[in-house]
């Protein structure tokens, strides 16, 4: 549905269904209507003009009784056009001029587009081994690196126990203290160290899929040496202290797909389901993944994107424990307690913001989204998985206060946002232990209010698996992609 600015006096209105074309505005027993009715969220008519038929105001129907119906398996589907699924911190530097720094850098590398980079473009013009074909017949080969850590333990646990996916891991490729090891062995030692220092009944631990019991870790030069005539797309994984080791996988020709902070904004950074559209997937060498509350938090403000003139955005972040990896708070900071991490070494607050700007840098709507436009906050509490935000979105709109729940469930209640979202309306809801389909993210406890200065305040809660969402199920999106243009090229 086409969108442009109104001024902050424009209204939203619902229209019904083909049996009445008359323009209703919302009203506070709005949710009470008929759950089969299917309404049209539009901007109310101006003064003077006659709207007579749905397709007079070119909008999409809306199912408000499809909201909460998503029983989608926890499944990544096969890779094929088809069906693809829509070191630290200075002590003394302080957080402003970080934010600073990093939003110049933002700005530097994504004033044109956030799909395309310098970097990419002198990769392509340089003498770089040529980009091999992924015959996606057979199993498309990964290389994981960092396979050891949380993140490519789970990524590897995934696969492995869903091979209708169409992929195959064919190096598993950690530190020099993992090498030869069995990757089921290396997750018992590691998961056993988090459940001995968090609690044994805190702390979690999947049993390690049998098939992971023979597949061995092998240090990078082993990658190296066989080269991109044996692996398809490299999953990087990495800290940032390791980035380098990306430079020298795109050098030597491979496909990387990388969760890294290192050189985020040099290489173009992508949510495929948000800013997927328009990228040349079979071109580029390297494609970065954002950080996973950029992921959850881009995703759910799309449809609010979409739909209003969003000009100002809040997002509080109360992130688990799974989300820092193998690496152990101290104790007495986290067990049991609330752990504010904006002033630590841990950057997540400059990355939501820089990240969240740079991925809508190309949304017809998104020229308010700036990272100077975004506050973030961000927590570490004591729950293992799922990170919480709480997102608030000021809108230029005057929206109605009495059906914020209705309207916004209908909003994100879309067809085209079902492969993303899980919506809920339940009092108490979204919460972290409660979040069941990990490759979406589910929101809630809906509010709108009045915002200062005129427009609407919207509140939207959201719930991301920081893991199978947040971090290697988008990296695992965009291998899809990539993967399915290849191919489509070569058709063409």
């Amino acid at each position: 549905m086409a969108q442009t600015t109104r001024p902050s006096t424009t209204s939203m209105w619902f229209v019904e269904g083909p049996d009445d074309m008359t323009p209703c505005p919302v009203v506070d027993d709005c949710a009470a209507e008929d759950e089969d009715n299917q309404m049209w969220l539009v901007s109310a008519p101006k003064p003077g003009s006659v709207t007579r038929t749905v397709s007079d105001l070119g909008v999409e129907p809306v199912s408000r009784g499809s909201a909460n119906t998503s029983t989608h398996k926890n499944k990544r589907r096969r890779v094929d056009g088809k069906n693809m699924r829509s070191s630290s911190a200075n002590a003394v530097t302080s957080a402003a001029t970080l934010k600073e720094s990093a939003a110049a850098s933002s700005s530097s590398s994504s004033s044109s587009s956030s799909l395309s980079s310098d970097a990419d473009a002198t990769a392509e013009a340089s003498d770089l081994p040529p980009l091999r074909h992924i015959d996606s017949s057979k199993p498309v080969r990964l290389a994981l690196i960092g396979a050891t850590g949380l993140v490519g333990r789970a990524c590897a646990q995934h696969i492995a126990q869903h091979p209708e996916m169409g992929y195959k891991i064919a190096f598993f490729v950690g530190s020099a203290l993992s090498v030869d090891k069995a990757m089921s062995e290396v997750a018992a030692e590691k998961e056993g160290k988090l459940k001995a220092h968090y609690g044994d009944e805190f702390w979690q631990a999947e049993e390690p899929d049998p098939s992971l019991s023979e597949a061995l870790v092998c240090d990078v030069d082993a990658l190296l040496a066989a080269g991109p005539e044996q692996c398809d797309v490299v999953l990087s994984f990495l800290a940032p202290r390791f980035g380098h080791l990306e430079d020298t996988m795109v050098s030597a020709g491979f496909r990387v797909v990388s969760i890294s902070p290192h050189k985020r904004m040099d290489h173009p950074l992508v949510v495929p389901a948000v800013n997927g559209t328009g990228v040349e997937w079979s071109k580029l060498r390297c494609i970065k993944s954002p950080n996973c509350c950029s992921v959850g938090s881009t995703t759910a403000l799309l449809p609010l994107v979409d739909m209003f003139t969003v000009k100002e955005i809040s997002i509080t972040t109360f992130q688990t424990l799974s989300g820092r990896g193998d690496a152990l708070y101290p104790a007495e900071k986290v067990v049991g307690n609330v752990y504010p991490i904006g002033a630590t070494e841990e950057k997540t607050e400059i990355y939501i913001a820089n990240e969240v700007a740079r991925i809508y840098s190309d949304h017809p709507k998104g020229k308010h989204i700036t990272p100077e436009a975004i506050h973030v906050s961000a927590y570490r509490v004591y729950v293992q998985k799922n990170h919480l935000l709480d997102v608030r979105v000021k809108v230029e709109e005057t929206l109605p206060l009495g059906c914020a729940e209705s309207m916004l469930a209908a909003i994100y209640g879309q067809v085209k946002y079902a492969g993303e979202v899980v919506v809920t309306t339940e009092v108490g809801q979204p919460r972290p232990k409660s979040h069941v389909e990990p490759n979406k993210i589910t929101v809630g406890n809906f509010d709108i209010s009045p915002a200062e200065g005129g427009g609407s305040l919207i509140r939207v809660s959201v719930i991301v698996d920081n893991v199978a969402k947040g971090a290697w199920g988008n990296a695992i999106d965009i291998t899809t992609a990539i993967v399915n243009a290849v191919n489509e090229t070569k058709k063409a």
